[in-house]
Protein backbone atom coordinates (compact mmCIF):
# COMPACT_ATOMS: atom_id res chain seq x y z
CA UNK A 1 0.00 0.00 0.00
CA UNK A 2 1.48 3.37 -1.00
CA UNK A 3 2.22 5.61 1.96
CA UNK A 4 2.21 9.40 1.64
CA UNK A 5 4.01 11.85 3.89
CA UNK A 6 1.88 14.99 4.04
CA UNK A 7 3.41 18.16 5.43
CA UNK A 8 7.00 17.21 4.68
CA UNK A 9 8.21 20.81 4.36
CA UNK A 10 10.73 21.62 7.05
CA UNK A 11 11.50 17.97 7.73
CA UNK A 12 15.13 17.14 8.46
CA UNK A 13 16.95 15.26 5.66
CA UNK A 14 17.70 12.30 7.92
CA UNK A 15 14.03 12.08 8.92
CA UNK A 16 13.09 12.02 5.23
CA UNK A 17 15.56 9.21 4.64
CA UNK A 18 14.13 7.22 7.56
CA UNK A 19 10.57 7.79 6.36
CA UNK A 20 11.45 6.60 2.85
CA UNK A 21 13.25 3.55 4.25
CA UNK A 22 10.11 2.84 6.31
CA UNK A 23 7.96 2.79 3.16
CA UNK A 24 6.94 6.34 2.28
CA UNK A 25 6.76 6.58 -1.48
CA UNK A 26 5.10 9.98 -1.86
CA UNK A 27 6.42 13.06 -0.06
CA UNK A 28 4.64 16.41 -0.14
CA UNK A 29 6.80 19.53 0.17
CA UNK A 30 4.48 22.20 -1.19
CA UNK A 31 5.18 24.79 1.50
CA UNK A 32 8.91 24.41 0.91
CA UNK A 33 8.35 25.06 -2.80
CA UNK A 34 6.11 28.06 -2.11
CA UNK A 35 8.70 29.56 0.23
CA UNK A 36 11.43 29.06 -2.39
CA UNK A 37 9.24 30.77 -5.00
CA UNK A 38 8.53 33.69 -2.68
CA UNK A 39 12.18 34.14 -1.68
CA UNK A 40 13.29 33.93 -5.30
CA UNK A 41 10.76 36.56 -6.32
CA UNK A 42 11.75 38.81 -3.43
CA UNK A 43 15.42 38.49 -4.43
CA UNK A 44 14.60 39.45 -8.00
CA UNK A 45 12.48 42.42 -6.92
CA UNK A 46 15.28 43.63 -4.64
CA UNK A 47 17.85 43.24 -7.43
CA UNK A 48 15.67 44.95 -10.05
CA UNK A 49 13.11 47.16 -8.27
CA UNK A 50 12.05 48.94 -11.47
CA UNK A 51 11.46 45.78 -13.50
CA UNK A 52 7.77 45.11 -14.18
CA UNK A 53 8.12 42.27 -16.70
CA UNK A 54 6.62 39.13 -15.09
CA UNK A 55 8.56 36.52 -17.06
CA UNK A 56 11.80 38.25 -16.06
CA UNK A 57 10.79 38.66 -12.41
CA UNK A 58 9.70 35.05 -12.11
CA UNK A 59 13.01 33.70 -13.42
CA UNK A 60 14.68 33.66 -9.98
CA UNK A 61 11.49 32.35 -8.39
CA UNK A 62 11.44 29.41 -10.82
CA UNK A 63 15.14 28.76 -10.32
CA UNK A 64 14.72 28.78 -6.53
CA UNK A 65 11.93 26.20 -6.85
CA UNK A 66 14.07 24.11 -9.19
CA UNK A 67 16.87 24.13 -6.62
CA UNK A 68 14.49 22.66 -4.04
CA UNK A 69 13.05 20.11 -6.48
CA UNK A 70 16.42 18.82 -7.65
CA UNK A 71 17.86 18.71 -4.13
CA UNK A 72 14.82 16.77 -2.89
CA UNK A 73 14.80 14.40 -5.87
CA UNK A 74 18.44 13.60 -5.23
CA UNK A 75 17.78 13.11 -1.51
CA UNK A 76 14.66 10.99 -2.06
CA UNK A 77 16.43 8.78 -4.59
CA UNK A 78 19.18 8.10 -2.08
CA UNK A 79 21.70 9.80 -4.34
CA UNK A 80 21.26 7.00 -6.90
CA UNK A 81 20.22 9.46 -9.57
CA UNK A 82 21.74 12.82 -10.33
CA UNK A 83 18.92 15.02 -11.52
CA UNK A 84 20.16 17.92 -13.59
CA UNK A 85 18.38 20.99 -14.82
CA UNK A 86 16.74 20.76 -18.19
Amino acid sequence: MPLTLHGGSGTDDDDFKHAIEAGMIIVHINTELCLAWRRGLEAELAAEPDNVVPYQLFRKAREAMEDVVFARLNLFSGGKTNFDRL
